[in-house]
């Protein structure tokens, strides 16, 4: 299979080719990538942990060959579908369409025009973002004035959830059970 010249880069990478083939933590905040063998006494570890520490799951989906979908909310709005955009650069938490900002209630700044992926587009500011418990308040995020592409998938997420939102987490991708795990880390081992 070809794999398109949008997708060759690094980012692209990961959860289609290789993370798919592990239960795969990303420690943001320790910094730390951790690969564990998909096997049953590992995958009932990693469960029993996670419920001992009432670390609660969320669905997980893949849509096209490898963007991976939670349910997230934003300004205490009931959860919708949002992307899990660990490759997403460029510092800012969240990105959403300016109609999406708007119905949500979420502050734009468009005194300061700016662009992603040559889409014109905005600072914003949610009071609120959530995905389960994990929660961050007026991060920096983005309003696109056109949607990021997802509607070939057949919908459009609210938002999407990116690199800089998951900086003080760890996140797990449970690609066995579907289910995504998001979590205050642990100090490492010393």
């Amino acid at each position: 299979m070809r794999t398109p010249p949008e997708c060759r880069s690094w980012r692209w990478i990961p959860c289609r080719y290789i993370f798919y083939h592990f239960l795969t933590t990303l420690d943001y905040a320790n910094q730390a990538l951790i690969l564990r063998r998909k096997t049953a006494a590992q995958l009932r570890a990693f469960r029993a942990e996670a419920h001992a520490t009432g670390v609660k799951p969320l669905p997980l989906w893949l849509a096209g060959d490898h963007f991976p979908f939670t349910l997230g909310s934003v300004n205490g709005h009931d959860p919708q579908v949002v992307c899990i955009d660990t490759g997403g650069a460029g510092g800012n938490s969240l990105a959403m369409t300016e109609a999406t900002a708007k119905r949500l209630g979420v502050r734009v700044d468009h005194d300061r025009p700016t662009s992603v992926n040559r889409i014109p587009a905005y600072p914003c500011y949610p009071d609120e973002a959530r995905l389960g418990t994990a929660v961050a308040n007026g991060v920096y995020s983005i309003a696109r004035t056109a949607p990021a592409g997802y509607e070939r998938l057949g919908f459009d997420p609210i938002a999407n959830f990116t690199h800089a939102f998951f900086k003080p987490f760890t996140i797990t991708f449970d690609f066995t059970d579907m289910r995504f795990y998001i979590s205050r880390p642990q100090p490492p081992a010393s």
